[in-house]
């Protein structure tokens, strides 16, 4: 018996290594096997070209990528320098409760700013830490509705909740509940964020 196993195993991973054989060009086994060595050898390099395409495709997919990004990036830094009242809203997350997998955690307090039209990831972190996970944050283009995503997901209703505000209430101090899907449930309180033109108007609401 003890003799048999190893064979037994042996003939095992063949097969499982045949299985896993793969031949150029989608050819099966009896199909390449019928080949010629020179139209196996054009398969091979037909292959190959394809293969050297579709890595020049990924590159330059990575680079517009990059590129979208860089641009997206400086867009919204221009958005902060050039803000106005009201452009921005700074945000509380606390009393969060996030399932940090497995099993749901309390997560400390964080805080954060968003410019209409701005999309970034926070981190969120377990009390005590230890955990750690990602939550995806947009404020729209009108500054009216402000979303918290489990992922990068454009306000999908299974993995996004949003909340919808005015500027005047957001200028109050917003606060309220909310839960997204079975990943986070959190009290977030928003407010809009100061800015180089708020003591101006500050100003003209006095005299007024």
């Amino acid at each position: 018996m003890k003799k048999v196993a190893p064979l037994a195993l042996a003939c095992l991973l063949f097969s499982l290594s045949g299985c896993m054989t793969t031949y150029p060009l989608g050819f099966s086994e009896n199909e390449w096997l019928a080949l010629t060595p020179q139209q196996q050898l054009d398969a091979r390099q037909e292959q190959a070209r394809l293969d050297a395409d579709k890595r020049r495709e990924e590159q330059a997919r990575k680079e517009r990528e990059a590129e979208a990004q860089r641009h997206y990036q400086a867009n919204i830094q221009k958005r902060y320098q050039t803000a106005r009242y009201g452009d921005v809203v700074q945000c509380i997350l606390k009393d969060t409760v996030v399932d940090f997998k497995p099993g749901w955690r309390d997560a400390e307090p964080v805080a954060f700013n968003l410019v209409k039209g701005e999309q970034k990831e926070i981190q969120l972190h377990s009390r005590p830490r230890g955990k750690k996970t990602d939550l995806w944050v947009r404020l729209d283009d009108q500054g009216l509705n402000l979303s918290l995503c489990r992922d990068q997901s454009n306000n999908r209703r299974d993995t996004c909740s949003t909340i919808v505000a005015t500027t005047q209430q957001f200028s109050r101090g917003y606060t309220t509940q909310i839960q997204v899907s079975d990943y986070l449930r959190t009290n977030i309180y928003c407010s809009l964020a100061p800015t180089r033109d708020l003591n101006r108007i500050l100003l003209l609401n006095t005299n007024d």
